[in-house]
């Protein structure tokens, strides 16, 4: 009897034994399996940074490389602070063709959705000269390097004390014009 129980305390030994390596082996299996969800995790965070990274770059590019285009298709545009030098423009454009031009209202209308990005610049004008300075004068308005829209033009014939013949022409023009 006396052999019987050693070895049955040898089998509650080793089952013991079994079921520590066993308690061992499933914590293990465990860890392992968390640590394979960070790695995955982490594995997935350092791709989606790197795709990040290779689309920002690759933004960049394309402004650098589209930098003469923009700047062109700005030069459409009266810039931020470009009234003044918009206005200047004009009426140099109106004397250098004989006219005389006087500003008369300047007024910056809001976009609206979905061009909030830009404004609408009215200026009204008016110019007193011949017919051939006033219409040619008017050809170049619509030839500037702007998108210009004549709103309304008004011309009125008027007798001068010499004889001569001149034209008074009112105007309304409006430009796009950056925020």
């Amino acid at each position: 009897m006396v052999r019987l129980t050693k070895t049955f305390r040898l089998l509650v030994i080793l089952l013991l034994l079994n079921g520590a390596l066993l308690s061992g082996y499933i914590f293990s299996l465990y860890k392992l399996k968390v640590l394979y969800r960070e790695v995955a995790e982490a594995r997935s965070e350092l791709l989606f940074k790197s795709d990040k990274d290779t689309s920002l770059q690759y933004l960049k590019n394309v402004l650098h490389e589209t930098e003469g285009e923009r700047a062109l298709l700005d030069s459409y545009f009266v810039g931020k602070d470009g009234i003044i030098d918009f206005i200047k423009k004009v009426e140099e454009l109106g004397r250098g063709n004989n006219l005389g031009v006087d500003t008369q209202s300047v007024a910056v209308v809001p976009g609206v959705e979905p061009f909030l990005y830009r404004e609408t610049l009215q200026i009204g004008f008016e110019t007193l000269g011949s017919w051939e300075d006033t219409i040619h004068f008017l050809n170049l308005l619509e030839a500037l390097p702007y998108r210009v829209t004549l709103l309304r033009v008004s011309l009125v014939h008027e007798a001068t004390e010499k004889g001569k013949s001149e034209w008074r022409a009112t105007l309304k023009l409006s430009a796009l014009k950056l925020k």
